[in-house]
């Protein structure tokens, strides 16, 4: 598994109150300070949260919301590009997802979002949590005659996104295709009847 920050071993709580200020210096992310707290308590240099909170100066509370976010797999931080990208909130986002599915099928989920190549993290993060491809704009679509006159060539940008899902697509297409010639037989007809009409009255 990926590790993006490693407490190193601490001797002292003077050396735990170095490295904080450290980081605080940095300006280091939300997720990394997590990862700090987390470990220097399993290292037992403070004997709970509110003992290290109180000893760094820092609210309960931050401490624990901090170290709840360092319970995020680091795959899953990697594939939303850099630890910068964790407010709050899409801590919170990735904590229920990983409740409601397990770490197993996030951690799935990020890896295909990464492969996949979505621009923003925003996608990212919907399909990450919500197992559901972002609401895109799809950029003009084309479709042209193949060079055997039998079959259609469409291209689209991004295609890559749909790749997971050909088989529903193909259906959908099947569907779509069906739909569109009704459609134009239905119009054709129409049409007919409006031109017989005229004539008959002329």
């Amino acid at each position: 598994m990926e590790q993006l920050f490693v407490v190193p071993p601490l001797p002292n709580k003077r050396t735990a109150r170095s490295i904080h200020a450290e980081l605080q210096v940095l300006d280091v992310s939300r997720y990394e300070v997590g990862l700090f707290y987390r470990g220097v308590l399993r290292q037992q240099i403070w004997a709970s949260q509110r003992e290290m909170a109180k000893a760094l100066g820092i609210s309960t509370s931050c401490v624990s919301r901090l170290i709840a976010l360092a319970g995020i797999p680091a795959e899953v931080v990697s594939a939303l590009g850099s630890p910068n990208e964790f407010s709050f909130r899409v801590g919170e986002l990735l904590l229920g997802a990983l409740k409601v599915s397990g770490e197993r099928a996030v951690i799935e989920r990020a890896r295909e979002a990464k492969r996949l190549g979505y621009p923003e993290v925003e996608e990212r993060i919907e399909y990450i949590v919500s197992n559901r491809i972002p609401q895109q704009g799809v950029g003009k679509i084309r479709v042209r005659l193949a060079r055997d006159k039998h079959s259609l060539r469409v291209e689209m940008p991004q295609l890559l996104r749909l790749m997971p899902h050909l088989s529903a697509l193909e259906e959908w297409f099947s569907n779509s295709i069906t739909f569109f010639e009704a459609s134009v037989i239905s119009k054709v007809a129409v049409a007919a009847v409006v031109a017989r009409e005229a004539r008959r009255l002329k």
